[in-house]
């Protein structure tokens, strides 16, 4: 009497697959600074450009939480309130911190961002192109960079009562901490700018075993054939 045998190989496919998705990564929130429902200010924000005589940069930090590392996906900001009669194009960094300042040597990616306009801010979402790694535990800054000569635009707040550590650059001159709150020379009304960083965890040791491990497995099985 003939019986049915299923083949070594599959039971070793059969092993091997639930052991890949244990260790398959999906995206996920690294940071938000959103409200409930992605609410944030519509006409208060964190003045970005050529402002009281000077080009001015603004910053916020963050921290990666220590789960995991994380391959960077996107981020997601608010804009608007542009002084220009068109629209306005800015670049957002992520920057390395260096002593609880950004680290303008220290650059992890830039993220353009076009058609910035003068109603209620709107989100945008800006994909990372070389998807680096944010790594567990570290801190980094978020800043925003007007790339028009002239005009300003508005980061909008999250009016949540927080304080993130906030850096500002004017000019050509270094980061320093803005200790007011709201900034002495930045016409904000609230806390700081609403964001949203978005990766990929990167899966931890003891899922990359599994995979191996089942690898190895499927390796002897084929052999045995």
């Amino acid at each position: 009497m003939n019986r049915f045998r299923i083949p070594p190989i599959y039971i070793h496919l059969l092993v091997l697959l639930p052991c890949c998705l244990i260790g398959a990564a999906k995206g996920a929130t690294i940071v938000n600074r959103f409200g409930p429902g992605d609410t944030h200010s519509l006409n208060a924000g964190m003045v970005i450009g050529f402002h009281l005589g000077t080009d001015l940069q603004q910053a916020l930090s963050f921290t990666v939480p220590q789960s995991s590392d994380f391959f960077l996906d996107s981020i997601e900001v608010p804009l608007g309130l542009a002084t220009n009669d068109a629209p306005t194009s800015s670049t957002f960094r992520i920057l390395g911190d260096s002593g609880g300042l950004p680290d303008a040597n220290a650059l992890i990616e830039a993220f353009s961002i076009h058609g910035i306009l003068g109603g209620s801010a709107t989100i945008f979402t800006a994909p990372s192109l070389n998807r680096p790694i944010l790594s567990a535990g570290e801190s980094y800054w978020l800043s925003a960079a007007n790339d028009e000569n002239i005009g300003i635009f508005g980061w909008a707040n999250l009016n949540d009562g927080s304080t993130p550590p906030r850096a500002v650059r004017r000019g050509f001159g270094p980061w320093v901490l803005e200790n007011v709150s709201p900034p002495e020379d930045s016409d904000d009304l609230s806390t700081g700018g609403a964001f949203r960083i978005n990766g990929t965890p990167i899966p931890e040791p003891g899922s990359t075993g599994l995979i191996l491990i089942c690898a190895v497995l499927l390796i002897i099985g084929g052999r045995r054939r």
